[in-house]
């Protein structure tokens, strides 16, 4: 199994203009994460870039793969996840297992 993917960050920290730079640049441009690692400036920028990533990602992975610092996060991280992928799937970017139509996981009753 890969390594964990520690983070502090969920996509609603990320600016929506960085959100879509980086969005543009690894699922539009085909530019590699590790490409994008070493032109980052800083660690929050990798931090971003790491978190930008994991978009097509499938929410069952995404529990495996993911270590977040406060783990009581991980619904709300989660939810943010599976937002910013319909939202990019809305504009016509649709990543792995979303579709603009697509209305995520039944919910239980």
């Amino acid at each position: 199994m890969a390594d964990k993917v520690h983070t502090n960050k969920c996509y609603c920290d990320i600016p929506r203009d960085k959100l879509a730079q980086l969005v543009q640049q690894h699922y539009i441009q085909h530019v590699p994460t590790t490409e994008m690692m070493r032109c980052a400036k800083s660690d929050g920028e990798r931090e971003d870039i790491a978190v930008v990533a994991l978009l097509d990602v499938p929410r069952e992975e995404l529990v495996k793969l993911l270590t977040l610092e406060n783990p009581a996060k991980m619904p709300h991280w989660l939810e943010c996840h599976k937002y910013i992928r319909q939202q990019l799937a809305e504009e016509g970017l649709c990543l792995k297992g979303v579709t603009p139509t697509d209305p995520g996981p039944a919910q239980s009753t």
